[in-house]
């Protein structure tokens, strides 16, 4: 999963007003660096409408354009992935969070499950999606200590929970686990109402 704990379905948030529109003029782009594996990411939200979609007691959804969320790599670090080096390796259907608390920046969520790994503009048919990353990853570490038989019982139930965990959080709303420091998000947007 690319959130943070906790997720929030959109049939669960309070209705808006939804003439209220925030509007990016350009795309918006920062940075993320991964320690551990040398890796730098460029993390774009397209340009375009996000509407008022729903609201919670901290704050109000705005969900933007069709994956309007994209992961650029710019940097291979250790791991050898030279070959992805300016290519998208994510993008996801998202939006913008914006807190009634005019002290806290607005942050970037993603509607999960519509995550593809590279972007259907760069060979996204071949590509695993996350939910099969996610299940191998869980199911593998089951089968490496028990007989065949244990690690095909365990690996099956296994990957059973993952699929109707990863299907109870599809379509809900989570914020990104890297979010723009400081205040470029906020200065970029624009209000104006819905149907401008």
């Amino acid at each position: 999963m690319l959130t943070g704990c906790g997720s929030i379905s959109p049939n669960k948030l309070q209705p808006t007003d939804s003439t209220k529109a925030l509007r990016l003029k350009d795309s918006f782009s920062y940075e993320a660096f991964f320690k551990l594996s040398g890796i730098r990411y460029r993390l774009s939200l397209i340009q375009g409408r996000y509407v008022a979609n729903g609201q919670d007691e901290s704050g109000v959804y705005y969900l933007g354009p069709d994956e309007c969320f994209h992961v650029v790599m710019t940097e291979a670090g250790w791991g050898g992935a030279d070959s992805l080096v300016g290519k998208t390796v994510l993008a996801s259907d998202c939006g913008i969070y914006v807190f009634t608390d005019p002290r806290k920046e607005p942050q970037v969520f993603i509607v999960n499950g519509s995550n593809y790994r590279y972007s259907k503009s760069v060979a996204a048919a071949s590509a695993p999606q996350l939910d099969t990353a996610t299940t191998q990853s869980i199911v593998t570490p089951a089968a490496q200590s028990a007989s065949p038989i244990q690690a095909g019982v365990g690996g099956a139930l296994g990957a059973g929970i993952v699929e109707a965990i990863i299907a109870a959080e599809r379509g809900n709303y989570g914020l990104y686990r890297d979010q723009p420091l400081g205040p470029g998000l906020r200065l970029a947007l624009i209000a104006e109402k819905a149907g401008q």
